[in-house]
Order: structure tokens, then sequence, then C-alpha cells
């Protein structure tokens, strides 16, 4: 079994992508893994240290994403244009690919990812986890406008860390080039998270949280997910994570300073497998932590203004 697993990142983020990389290489379960990696310029030395995360049943391809195609997309000041790169997954792709697990470079696998690959999706284009933050397009306070789409409030609204897609139907219901055009048009706070859930809407298939696990899961308190979804899965999902995620949130990224991740440790564990074994983050120093909690604070007050 060989499965098509798409990863997006720039040459800023080697390490990341290396751990996700690794992660998937650490996994016992049988299946070879083809990972094509979107970017838009790594040199062959810096290709050369993440393919050493790569085990004999992962192999890496890399498919460069020319910079005039993200050259007019509208993102928020803190992503980068590769935060874009998967949109063009359809056009990047071999044609043979039929399906393809998309994985964020700021997660990693824990558990064998055959069950999720081999998932129905019921006819839908892709498969996603709901966001633990925004569960429904009502609760994305303005970024998801809603009423003028002729969308109910309660339609969920997922997270497109990991998708499942059944690439064939996303190249013919054009998915990508929608998506782009969409966000050509408006900058979106939670960027093309939300786009991608304004053009499938509600062409998407659920999956177990236990394939996101999500910051916001571990918060419970406060956390929407806790209300608007099965309490006993998210539980079952905390106790046994396939697939942990460290997006945006209160307790930081394991490789910033300060992280208070609870899972923190598993990332270091897995970058140790890579080219980068040892590497931790250094306490900034005194100025550069004021100007860190500065920026911490105005981040956290977008972030809730927005409901990124």
């Amino acid at each position: 079994m060989i499965i098509d697993t798409v990863l997006a990142a720039d040459s800023a983020f080697h390490k990341q992508l290396a751990t996700t990389i690794a992660s998937i290489s650490a996994l016992d379960d049988g299946a070879s893994y083809r990972v094509h990696v979107l970017h838009d310029g790594y040199v062959a030395a810096d290709r050369a240290r993440v393919e050493e995360s790569a085990g004999e049943r992962v192999s890496v391809e890399w498919l460069q994403v020319p910079t005039e195609w993200t050259r007019g997309v509208l993102l928020p000041h803190w992503l980068p244009a590769a935060t874009a790169h998967r949109l063009f997954m359809g056009d990047l792709l071999p044609a043979e690919c039929s399906r393809v697990l998309y994985l964020d470079a700021d997660l990693v696998a824990l558990d064998s990812l055959v069950p999720l690959w081999g998932l129905a999706l019921d006819g839908h284009a892709a498969g996603a986890v709901r966001d633990a933050t925004w569960p429904w397009v009502g609760a994305s306070r303005g970024d998801f406008a809603y009423r003028a789409l002729g969308h109910p409030p309660d339609l969920p609204y997922f997270n497109t860390g990991v998708l499942l897609i059944a690439l064939e139907q996303w190249r013919e219901l054009e998915i990508g080039p929608r998506t782009i055009a969409l966000l050509e048009q408006e900058r979106f706070a939670n960027a093309d998270n939300t786009a991608l859930n304004i053009t499938l809407a509600a062409d998407w298939q659920r999956l177990h949280p236990r394939w996101n696990l999500q910051e916001a899961h571990l918060l419970e308190a406060g956390c929407l997910a806790w209300v608007a979804e099965n309490s006993d899965e998210l539980t079952a999902a905390i106790q046994d994570p396939a697939i942990v995620h460290f997006n945006n949130g209160s307790m930081g990224k394991p490789w910033d300073w300060g992280c208070t991740h609870p899972l923190r440790e598993r990332w270091f564990e897995l970058l140790d497998r890579t080219a980068w074994a040892g590497w931790r983050p250094r306490r900034p120093s005194l100025p550069a932590r004021a100007v860190s909690r500065a920026r911490g604070a105005a981040g956290g007050f977008l972030r809730g203004a927005r409901g990124r």
C-alpha cells in the first residue's frame, strides 16, 4: 500500500517539515508513503537534510510552486505564501494520484495513518475534522459571511490542517482555483482555512477528532468543540491521538521558547530523528522577550477579535 501524502512549506520551515516526515517514517504500520512537498524554493543542501528524516518506506518528491502563482493571494501578514501552496496540488501532483492525504507541517503523526487512508468519503471531495475553535461558521466572528452566502450559522466549519482528499473530484470541482480566486478578492483572518470552507461548504466528510487533535481540544474550558461534538470522541482523541496539530493558540508551538503544550516533548523526540537532532529553542534576551510579549499580546487581541 502506498499512501500519497502532501506537505507544504517554505525553506524557513525546514525543521518542522523534517519532523513531520520523521513522524511518518516512525510509524510501524507496514505502509509505504510517498510524500509530495510543495515548496517555493528549497536549495539542494536543505532538501538533502530534510530527506534524512525519511526512512526506507518514505520517499520524498519535491514540487516547486512558481512564485507568480501566489503573487495575488491575500494572506494575513504573519502567514507565508506557502500557506496557499496546497491549493495548487491538483495542478502539480501526478495525474495518477486519485486520493491524497494533506498534512500541515506543524503536526506529527503518532499512530498509523492506514485507517484514515481507507475511510470512505461518501461522495464528498474531502474529509476533515471540525475546527476546535470555530466548529460552526456562525462562530467565525465575521470571517465567514455565511448570511450573504446563504448558509445557516450552524453549518459545520472544518480545520484544514488534515485533509483526506478525493483528488479527481477535487480537480473536477476546481476546488483549488475557486479558493485561490476567493483569496485574491479578500484577506480572511483565518486565511485559506475560511476560503476552503466557503468553497467546499457542506461538501466534506466529518472525521474523528483523533485525526487532527488541535490545541483548543486540550483546553476544554471555553472550547466550543466540547459543545459541538461528541464528548466521548473528544476524550478518546485526547487519550489516544493519531495526529497532533500544534496550531496557533495560547500554548505556543514546540519550537518557540516558553511553549506549554503538553505534547511538546513528543515533537522534540521526533525532531531528534532528523538532521536537526539536539536542537532546542534558546531563551530570548530580555529586550527580545519584551518585544515577543508585546507581539504576543497584540496577536492574542487580534485572534480574539477575529476568532483566529
